[in-house]
């Protein structure tokens, strides 16, 4: 069964950072530890980094205007 994180960040500060990027993000503390050009160079480099539950994603460039629902 998949694990369920929940984490705080700083998404504003992600996308003044990383615009554009992938990183993976410490699935305890939201902290950045790996950045790169695709999921598969980040995977790569967070595993290498000990982060082995780390969380990827992609940063937009902005988002001024994204809001999620859930429904």
């Amino acid at each position: 069964m998949p694990r369920v994180c929940e984490i705080t960040t700083d998404f504003i500060r992600l996308a003044r950072e990383h615009a554009g990027r992938w990183v993976a993000l410490d699935s305890e503390t939201g902290e950045v530890v790996a950045v790169g050009e695709s999921p598969e160079q980040v995977l790569e480099a967070a595993l290498a980094a000990g982060a082995s539950d780390a969380i990827l994603t992609q940063v937009v460039n902005d988002y001024g205007a994204f809001v999620t629902c859930l429904a």
